[in-house]
């Protein structure tokens, strides 16, 4: 999908952030060459890379250029610290790690050498969007001397691509791997229910290291469109970004909602560029799908997926708000669903 929007369409504008922009040539040329960089680390078609970074354009680079050389993607939440990340690691055989730089709060660099002290697989630290300290290496330096006439494994559709973690909500957190099979076929499944084009901007409250937080970045690329960015959330990066940056699909959770209700987030914002606004990752009150609603000019459903199959039931934006705030719908497409109890 990249390769072809960056043929057909390499001027539009393929992510774009608070501080700058990406065309689709632009991305695609940056991720084969960072992906060429990584072949010559020795990293191949099957290895696993880690990434533990917010939703900034180093995160979708990476993504597009380890699945380019067949490797696989272990995301890691922001929020995880060594204790947390280093059976994570293990258990995915990681050989890489990417991360962000030190900042006054947490030193993701100096965490991610001491797990690769700790755990037998992890051989590289590359670290991104600031200063790479000795035993790293930087993620831009990669990308600027990268060779992307060095990737000649083409992986195949059943190869694996992700490998997610589960949030750990209900039971301790399951590893879940998908192929671009299980991945892609239910965005592409489901585009039609959201009617989706070129001219659409995606924006997601989620991370991109939860599974729906992935679901937006390849729904942007299958629709050929434009991902906004919004690295880091609170109540008024949200509207803020809302206005400024004109997303006209919005993924959030019921948390972002009402965090942004109860800071009056919303007031007096242009929130007109919505056309379809989609609530998942947790039960959300009938009241707060309706509050939302009140402020778009578009129409908010709900969503229920989960790791392991992605985007599961989604409420027909064409409905009633009885349907859209209060239930989760129907099935997705090429998804069966059975009833157990009450």
């Amino acid at each position: 999908w990249l390769a072809d929007r960056a043929a057909t369409t390499p001027d539009r504008i393929a992510i774009t952030g608070p501080t700058s922009a990406m065309t689709y040539a632009e991305a695609h040329d940056r991720a084969r060459r960072l992906a060429g960089a990584l072949v010559e680390l020795g990293l191949g078609r099957g290895d696993v890379v880690a990434i533990q970074l917010p939703n900034v354009p180093e995160f979708l680079l990476v993504y597009f250029a380890v699945t380019m050389f067949g490797g696989v993607l272990s995301t890691l939440h922001m929020p995880y610290r060594a204790d947390e990340m280093r059976p994570l690691i293990d258990h995915a055989g990681a050989r890489a790690v990417v991360c962000g730089a030190a900042t006054e709060t947490y030193d993701a660099p100096g965490e991610m050498l001491g797990l690769a002290s700790q755990c037998r697989s992890l051989e590289h630290v590359l670290v991104a969007g600031g200063e790479a300290p000795a035993g790293t290496l930087s993620l831009a330096e990669m990308i600027d001397r990268g060779d992307g006439d060095r990737v000649e494994t083409t992986p195949v559709a059943s190869d694996p691509a992700i490998l997610c973690f589960t949030s750990g909500t209900s039971s301790s957190p399951k590893a879940v791997v998908h192929n671009y099979h299980t991945m892609l076929s239910n965005n592409r499944l489901c585009a039609d229910l959201y009617d989706l084009t070129a001219d659409d901007v995606f924006m997601s409250g989620a991370p991109f290291t939860h599974a729906f937080g992935i679901c937006v970045i390849n729904f942007a690329l299958l629709a050929g469109g434009t991902q906004l960015l919004m690295p880091l959330f609170t109540p008024a990066a949200l509207a803020e970004t809302i206005e400024g940056g004109r997303p006209s699909q919005l993924f959030v959770a019921p948390a972002h909602v009402a965090s942004c209700l109860q800071a009056g987030a919303f007031d007096g914002r242009d929130l007109t560029s919505v056309r379809t606004a989609t609530i998942s990752g947790s039960a959300c009150p009938h009241d707060l799908a309706a509050s939302l609603d009140e402020h778009l000019d578009g129409v908010v459903g709900q969503m229920w997926g989960m790791t392991e199959c992605f985007m599961g039931f989604l409420t027909p934006f064409d409905g009633s708000p009885e349907m859209r705030h209060g239930t989760l719908g129907r099935s997705t497409p090429a998804v069966e669903m059975r009833l157990m109890s009450d």
